[in-house]
């Protein structure tokens, strides 16, 4: 995958930073919002108690992100759900520099358009923090998964911390920059 990235740190300094300094009037260089890192996480509720199936779902996020998962417990016993304290529940990856930057450029010029009917995402996606929060229903959508790799596809969120963002419209406009279909 490394031949042609589009999104990358240098093109995010060289066009992007100066978009946004420019649109927002920001003075300061160290103000200018940009993307600090990106958390793919997963819960498999009870499913996660099927070793095979655990372990996976654990390579498939494993190719997906293209680096190790952490492996998350479950912090309380709740009867209802037949969940115990410390059981396997999910796996979270934090994704920084240049891997974020890879995982975006898949994500968006790659696996996106491979959803059905998809339109893009709504500014609602944006939460309080100006982070911005998205899920993958399917995660036979990553042309890297195959059908015959996991018994029953997953789904997943995807969130991007936005630092220095002061509004809604700065993280629109950041994510818009870097060609994230945002409405």
């Amino acid at each position: 995958m490394s031949g042609n990235i589009v999104l990358s740190k240098e093109n995010y300094e060289k066009s992007v930073r100066s978009h946004l300094k420019e649109k927002f009037e920001i003075k300061n260089v160290m103000e200018i919002p940009y993307i600090s890192k990106i958390v793919v996480s997963t819960s498999l509720g009870t499913d996660a108690q099927d070793k095979n199936y655990f372990a996976a779902v654990r390579n498939v996020f494993k190719i997906i992100t293209g680096q190790e998962c952490l492996s998350l417990k479950a912090k309380k016993s709740v009867a209802a759900f037949k969940v115990r304290e410390g059981m396997n529940s999910g796996f979270k990856v934090t994704l920084r520099r240049e891997n974020m930057y890879n995982f975006l450029d898949r994500l968006i010029y790659v696996n996106l358009p491979r959803i059905k009917d998809f339109k893009g995402y709504s500014k609602k996606a944006v939460d309080q923090a100006f982070n911005f929060n998205i899920g993958i229903s399917d995660c036979t959508v990553f042309h890297e998964v195959d059908y015959g790799m996991i018994s029953r596809p997953f789904g997943f969120s995807i969130t991007f911390h936005i630092k220095h963002s002061k509004s809604v419209e700065q993280t629109v406009e950041l994510l818009t920059s870097l060609k994230v279909p945002v409405k």
